[in-house]
Parts: structure tokens; sequence; C-alpha cells
């Protein structure tokens, strides 16, 4: 039996001996490799990248997908250092972890690890010296959007996240302008304003008798919804635009499959659903034959900058991941500005025909939209030979040039004298030349 999903991202799934007629509306994790490899090199220019990971099957697999995408894109970026800790959050093996990062000397880390593990593995970048100005942290989307911290306790952890990154498939929002996600909005908000709309979701869902709506709690099922029920218009999250490109991609792929077999078997529905190609409301949904998988570049990524909002009442302060980049889809774009003009709102071409998008100024960690240098200056010195050492070097210098002048000059007065002669001149002469440029 076929089974298409909109929120799993495991490469597993992707193994088509395991399983056969698996599909998906989201890519795997291999796609969110590939967003973070092109907008590190594309955007950023960064050649050399360190990836810190909890060791589970989410951070080893995201792990081993950034090295893939690496090497596999046409850009210059490397996976220099690789540094785990187990998911219990060991105190210990998360400073070895930080430790083995910061003697790389690398400037540029991807953090593929949960929200739990933020304060413990940001508070020891910190206080190792790789957090910071000069730094650049970006994390997968393990860990939240939304980070609240102590501001007397965890004032390092909060300067160590401030600046930094989060890659993610981008907020529904982003989409805002274009035909098919203000087409889905208009009718979304309709059905969920009116009467007859509300109506009738509301007549599709399982009210039970004892759950607080009739004050009976015999626990009988029943049809109808309380008469003084009423929807909620919330903002719509990115796995409720998956959802309903999933429904839809069902849908169009039964049909096209009775178009042969009225009565089609699952192996027959699912080669109709890998040969699906749509305007979806969260981009062109177009599914890799190969794996069953959403191609990664028809769903729009975004980089989010965490910014300090203002400490509360009660002093804690929230950190917030605000919207700054996103890929879209484009066979072409222009470019404009330089890879560190966060600014200018330029469109920068990647890998497999997407670009990314500024919407707005990227704040690194220093407070400036310049980001930091991929690798530490190089240390300058003048001083590569000691003084004693010069002055020996001189004075086997002065001795050479002289000797080869004199001898040079002697052979020449002494020309015509038989011993002379016999050594040829000339050759002499060579010698003497090749001595003195020995001496110079």
């Amino acid at each position: 039996m076929p089974q298409v999903s909109f929120a799993s991202t495991s490469v597993v799934f992707d193994n088509k001996d395991q399983f056969p007629l698996f599909g998906r509306l989201i890519p795997s994790a291999y796609g969110d490799a590939n967003a973070a490899v092109s907008y590190l090199s594309q955007r950023l220019g960064v050649t050399h990248l360190g990836v810190l990971f909890v060791r589970d099957e989410y951070g080893s697999t995201y792990a081993q997908m950034l090295q893939d995408a690496a090497k596999e894109s046409s850009s210059s970026l490397q996976i220099g250092t690789l540094s785990s800790f187990a998911f219990d959050n060991s105190e210990c093996e998360i400073s070895a972890a930080v430790r083995q990062l910061a003697d790389s000397g690398l400037r540029y880390f991807f953090a593929v690890i949960f929200t739990s593990h933020v304060p413990a593995v940001m508070a020891e970048a910190h206080r190792q010296g790789i957090a910071g100005p000069g730094y650049y942290w970006i994390f997968g989307d393990g860990v939240s959007g939304t980070l609240t911290f102590d501001a007397e306790t965890e004032s390092d952890v909060i300067r160590a996240v401030e600046g930094g990154a989060l890659l993610t498939i981008s907020r529904p929002s982003i989409r805002k302008g274009r035909p098919e996600y203000e087409a889905f909005m208009r009718h979304w908000s309709n059905m969920m304003t009116s009467e007859e709309g509300t109506a009738y979701i509301l007549s599709k869902l399982p009210w039970k008798k004892g759950d607080g709506h009739d004050g009976n709690s015999s626990g009988n099922s029943q049809t109808s919804a309380p008469a003084d029920e009423r929807m909620e218009l919330r903002e719509l999250g990115p796995f409720d635009f998956l959802f309903y490109d999933a429904v839809v991609a069902l849908a169009m792929a039964a049909c096209d499959a009775a178009e042969e077999n009225r009565y089609f078997n699952g192996q027959e529905f699912y080669s109709s659903f890998l040969r699906m190609a749509f305007d979806g409301v969260y981009g062109s949904v177009v599914i890799d034959p190969k794996t069953g998988s959403r191609l990664y570049s028809s769903v729009p990524y975004s980089i989010s900058n965490y910014v300090v909002e203002p400490m509360d009442e009660k002093g804690v302060v929230t950190v917030k991941a605000r919207a700054t980049d996103v890929q879209e889809q484009s066979t072409w774009a222009p470019v404009t500005g330089s890879s560190s003009d966060q600014g200018a709102g330029g469109s920068f071409t990647g890998d497999g025909g997407v670009f990314w998008r500024s919407i707005e100024p990227f704040i690194f960690s220093d407070g400036s939209t310049e980001p930091p240098a991929v690798l530490p200056d190089l240390i300058k010195s003048v001083d590569i030979v000691g003084h004693g050492a010069q002055i020996f070097g001189y004075v086997l210098s002065f001795i050479a040039i002289g000797l080869s002048n004199g001898f040079g000059l002697w052979s020449f007065f002494n020309r015509d004298n038989i011993i002379v002669l016999s050594s040829q001149p000339l050759f002499l002469g060579m010698l003497c030349v090749g001595a003195l440029l020995i001496g110079v």
C-alpha cells in the first residue's frame, strides 16, 4: 500500500528496496543540507565549515548529508571538522566536542542539535572563545525559532546565540503576493470565518458526549458539533501547506491512475504519484522518481537571524529568529553586489536552479552586516632570520664577493701565463662570475 508523508525527512525512506511505495511532499534531510551548502557558499562565500552534531539518527544523518552535499556541490565549501556528543547532554562530552571545534581554527560552524542542547553548547562555545564577534553559528531545524534565557545566569549564552542563524523551511507568509498563496488564503479565510464553512468543518470532527460541551459524561459519540463552538483563524505553518499539497498530489495521482485502469492497484497509483508536477501553495511540486521524495529545490527554505529582544519584567530575555533570506526557484537570477553585501537585496544564484533572495539585512554577532572572515588572519612576521644570523650571512657574502672579484681580476691580468692558459681563462672567468652571483 502506498504511503505519502508531508513531514518525515529521514533519508532512510529513500531506500526503495525497503520502502518501495513510500513518497513524500517534503524533501529529505538531504534537501536541508543542500540548502545549507548553497547559502553558506553562495551567500557568504564560506570555504571551510565545522559541524557539531548530536549522536542520534537525526544528527548523524544530517551531518552525513552535509558532507555529501558539500562534495557534490560545485562550490569550494569543505567540511573541515566533524565533532559530536551523545544525546544525554553530558557536560564533559559537550566540552570535549566544542574543544575539537576550537582547535580547528575555523570560524563558521553548523550545529545539528536540539533546543534543549543550546544553553550547554553555546555557553561552552562562549567560554572557549568560538562564539560571538568574529564567529558564525548556524542551527538546523531541531532548534526553535524562539529561545528564552535568564538574563542574570545565562548572559553568556545570550551573547553567543545573538547574531546566529537558523535554517528551516520558510514560513508560508514568505510567499505573500504569489497568486497561488493569495488564492488559497482567501478561500481558507472565507471557510474559517463564514457560518457555512465553520458548520461544514465542525460536522466532520468526531465530537463526543462527556467532553464538556453538553454536560453529559456518558462517553457516547455524537456526530453534530455544539452550537456555540467557533473555529479560530490561526496562522498556518509550513506543515499545514505541505499537508494540503500532499492531499492534492494524492487526488491528482488517483485521477491519473484511473485514466488507465479504473481499478488500479497500489503500484499503479504510486507510479502516477511519481509523475506528479503541479504548482502547489508551497511552490512547484516535483517528485524525484528515484526516491519518491519532493525535490528540495521546489520548497522554499529560509535563513533567520537570531535577534535579542528587550528583557521583560521577570528578567527573561527572548532571542527570536527573524527571516532575512529565502531560497526560491529560478533558472536565472541577477547577481548584484558582493557575497558580503547583506543589505543589497540582490539575488545570488545557487545550485539546482535556486537562488537566495534577501528580505532584510542579516545582523552578525558584532552588530554589523559584514560576515566574519572565513579563516583566521595570517600572522605576518618580518623577523624570520635572527639578527646574529643575518650578520653572519652578510660576512660570508662579502667574503664570496671579494674572493670572486679578486680571482677574476687576477685571472684577467695573468691570462697570458702558461698555467692560466692551460686552465682556459674563459672557463676561470665563468667560475668567478658564478661565485659572485652565489655571494650576492
